[in-house]
């Protein structure tokens, strides 16, 4: 497993880390050819196609996630593969029916004005092709064929950044043209994406009712579960538009965006390790092969999160423009949040048990955590209470998974260690958002603290002939 994991942790993280990029690497165009309320209109459009992805196919591709591996034989791969695809289809046809019909009116309901309800009317096709691009990434990493998924991601990143190139700087068409190209990119690869799939799981045209049904019978609970994972991932740009607008939202979603940086940095170790887990759980060292992977994500992710947060400004002037300097106040928060949030995989007791109603209660108490204290700070201190209760709700969320799945899946955490390099980097987050330094101090501080938050949380240097008795 161990060789497994550094295999796909290479693969998965070149071309997932190029796709995760891609908001990213459009920021420098957008934020020069787009207002900041046009920048925060196409945020509020991206959580918008979140929340949609997220409720109508009722979270069908967790069940393909969970079944596709006991399936028993190829047959019953390819009906839940493609069953969840074409369901998916539907539902999202539907949604595009509805909005292209009454534009205006969801363009209002949306955006607050029918200003952008001929974008809007864009958005939702592209909305519908990313829905199946989503369906068919997860077919290729449950099926275990991480240089096809590596393929689909750089062709998909290429595609979506040389269409915002043309429609948007080319052609200057603003928001819709950037909705144009978003939706050119996904249809353009998606049959990329299935030819690729169809080499394990053969395509199927068909939706097989009985298996759908077993799929919703798992993956419908999940829906819940999932609005508490979007309230607490996705609330504050909502509490930002609704309380500061869409101009302060287009400041804070540069800052997103540059705060995922360390998101990039360890798409690698999310997409490789949940596969591994589900296929070797029985096997005995497993679970010291789970604790060595955190200890590794969090040697990454703690010092990349502490050297953002002190570069903050530095990054929002190069990536953003001089405009959307106040973004920089936000974007360390941001980022030790967005690595907590990821931290959940590496605590697979309540998944591997199937205990999805419980999921569901701590995700909601994390999206609780984040609604209240968002609703709370914003009035006070504005956008960066958005990002303290960002940080707050992914905190309480990685505690709930490991605390309450440590009872069905014991793995050897060195928990007090954890939560003192986790507590020692916010603490220097705090400085660099805080005090007035100087751009050598924030250098020296942030890489005298990266190499201090590696060593607390490493127990000895990762190599495969120190696990060679794990495996």
């Amino acid at each position: 497993m161990i060789k497994r994991l550094a295999s796909d942790v290479l693969v998965y993280g070149a071309s997932s880390a190029l796709a995760r990029s891609v908001g990213l690497l459009l920021l420098p165009l957008l934020t020069r050819y787009l207002s900041a309320e046009e920048y925060g209109a196409a945020e509020l459009l991206a959580v918008s196609f979140v929340l949609a992805n997220l409720i109508l196919p009722l979270e069908v591709s967790q069940a393909v996630a969970r079944f596709f591996g006991e399936a028993r034989g190829a047959r019953e791969r390819e009906d839940y593969a493609w069953t969840a695809f074409w369901f998916t289809a539907a539902v999202f046809a539907a949604l595009a029916v509805a909005v292209l019909l009454a534009p205006h009116a969801a363009a209002r309901a949306l955006l607050g004005s029918e200003e952008h309800a001929a974008a809007l009317r864009i958005a939702v096709l592209a909305m519908a092709g990313q829905a199946l691009l989503y369906v068919v990434q997860g077919q290729l990493r449950w099926a275990l064929q991480p240089v096809a998924l590596a393929v689909l991601n750089v062709c998909a990143a290429a595609a979506s950044l040389a269409a915002a190139v043309v429609w948007v700087a080319y052609l200057r068409g603003g928001l819709a043209g950037y909705m144009a190209a978003q939706a050119l990119a996904a249809w353009g690869v998606l049959p990329l994406g299935i030819v690729l799939a169809s080499r394990k799981t053969t395509f199927r045209l068909r939706l097989r009712l009985p298996v759908l049904r077993e799929m919703l019978a798992f993956s419908a609970p999940l829906v819940l579960s999932g609005a508490a994972v979007y309230a607490n991932g996705y609330a504050d740009r909502w509490l930002v538009k609704a309380w500061l607008g869409l101009d302060e939202l287009g400041l804070y979603a540069a800052g997103y965006r540059i705060a995922s940086i360390v998101a990039v940095a360890l798409a690698g170790f999310q997409l490789a390790v949940s596969p591994l887990i589900y296929y070797h759980h029985r096997e005995p060292g497993t679970p010291a092969f789970v604790k060595k992977a955190f200890e590794l994500f969090l040697a990454v992710a703690l010092p990349a999160v502490v050297v953002i947060a002190a570069l903050a400004p530095e990054l929002v002037a190069l990536l953003a423009g001089a405009a959307f300097a106040p973004a920089a106040g936000v974007v360390g928060w941001l980022a030790l949040g967005i690595a907590l949030m990821n931290a959940y995989v590496f605590a697979p007791g309540l998944s591997l048990a199937k205990l999805t109603g419980r999921i569901a209660a701590l995700n909601l108490v994390a999206g609780a955590v984040n609604v209240a204290l968002a609703a709370a700070l914003l009035p006070l201190i504005g956008a960066a209470g958005a990002a303290l209760a960002f940080l707050a709700g992914a905190a309480t969320m990685a505690a709930l998974y490991f605390r309450l799945g440590q009872p069905h899946y014991a793995v050897p955490y060195r928990g007090a260690r954890y939560l003192l390099a986790i507590a020692a980097a916010a603490g220097l987050v705090g400085v660099f958002s805080l005090a007035p330094l100087a751009l050598a101090w924030r250098l020296a501080l942030s890489l005298a603290g990266a190499a201090l938050l590696a060593g607390m949380v490493m127990e000895r240097p990762w190599s495969l002939r120190s696990e060679a008795a794990v495996t």
